[in-house]
């Protein structure tokens, strides 16, 4: 843990100020998964699609690219959106980079926060990735890998 009661410590406020941030009450900027794409990277790429598709955690409710975003759960809009991040970073080939997830944890099951460490794992290994949570307390905690 890195905050205090009373402040974010100066440690806190580096990571803060540096990061790259995936809050849970605003994951999207676009309607479907293929826009966000899209506007991110300037090119849609079947690969990363791919990748949703074939490590999607939710059995019962099939990934579908064109699949207005506004129809999905929480939890899975929480997932996706931390999933399709990782995944653009690694397409536009960026390192040494603090994500930092605000409420995204809150919202999923342990078993799917187990299975979200994995993906994490297998797709930002050697590009030193560090991930945070930041707390609606305002505390910060490093996301253990």
């Amino acid at each position: 843990m890195f905050t205090g009661d009373a402040q974010l410590s100066q440690i806190a406020k580096d990571i803060l100020c540096d990061a790259i941030y995936i809050d849970f009450d605003f994951p999207f900027i676009c309607a479907d998964i293929s826009d966000e794409i899209l506007i991110t990277l300037g090119n849609n790429d079947d690969e990363i699609l791919s990748i949703l598709s074939s490590n999607w955690l939710f059995p019962d409710d099939q990934f579908d690219q064109n699949r207005p975003l506004l129809k999905y759960s929480g939890g899975q809009k929480a997932l996706l959106s931390t999933m399709l991040m990782i995944l653009m970073l690694r397409s536009a080939d960026l390192f040494n980079i603090n994500i930092v997830l605000v409420n995204i944890i809150e919202s999923l099951s342990s078993s799917t926060i187990n299975s979200l460490r994995d993906f994490i794992i297998k797709y930002t290994s050697n590009r030193n990735i560090n991930f945070y949570i930041l707390e609606k307390n305002k505390k910060l905690h490093e996301f253990k890998i």
